[in-house]
């Protein structure tokens, strides 16, 4: 793996829908700190991870997941029928929506809890707005969309990208909502070139303190 040639250190914040939640933290020495998160993980980011970060990296980020028109329409759907199955105790919506994000199901299923933490978070996304402010007190901020991708439309991602100064938007040809799954390899390629910029200055701070 790239990353592991890199010799990046890699902590895994899981809120635990598929079996135990895992707490992160960034090491106490003086390495790049980055951070990296998928759809409405970039919600939950716990506050002291984006005070010390030098980088986030949002895959399929948003600042509202309902919009207007028939984005909205569609979203607003979607998550009714998903919390409707999981009100009925179906274990299948997880793979189901899976499926939808173009990323393979691998057999696996949410645990009982899971579930619990799932709906909880379904109801927490279609009432949160993301507070974009202490996004941009961090240093780089990279934003990755796929074009594909039907559950955030990339016209959100175009929407976050506008609200904070500074940030890069890349957009991943024929990739859907599973994009850290289907295109791993892809997602790190981008990260570790954008790091790359960096270190020949061109990419410009987006720090707003």
């Amino acid at each position: 793996m790239k990353n592991a040639q890199a010799g990046l250190k890699m902590s895994v914040l899981d809120r635990g829908y598929f079996g135990q939640p895992e707490s992160a933290n960034f090491s106490s020495d003086k390495s790049r700190k980055i951070l990296i998160s998928h759809s409405f993980g970039l919600f939950i980011l716990p506050d002291h991870l984006l005070k010390k970060a030098d980088m986030l990296v949002s895959i399929s980020g948003f600042r509202e997941f309902h919009t207007t028109g028939r984005e909205g329409k569609f979203s607003k759907r979607l998550v009714n029928l998903m919390l409707k199955r999981f009100g009925s105790g179906s274990f299948d919506v997880t793979r189901d929506f899976r499926s939808m994000c173009s990323a393979e199901s691998d057999e696996i299923s949410a645990t009982e809890d899971g579930i619990i933490k799932l709906a909880e978070d379904l109801e927490r996304l279609s009432n949160s707005a993301l507070d974009v402010e202490h996004l941009k007190k961090i240093p780089y901020v990279l934003l990755v969309q796929g074009t594909d991708d039907r559950i955030v439309w990339p016209e959100r991602a175009e929407d976050l990208n506008a609200s904070i100064p500074g940030s890069r938007l890349i957009m991943v040809d024929g990739a859907g909502h599973g994009l850290p799954f289907t295109h791993y390899e892809k997602c790190m390629e981008i990260v570790f070139d954008h790091l790359e910029m960096q270190k020949k200055g061109f990419v410009p701070v987006c720090r707003s303190d």
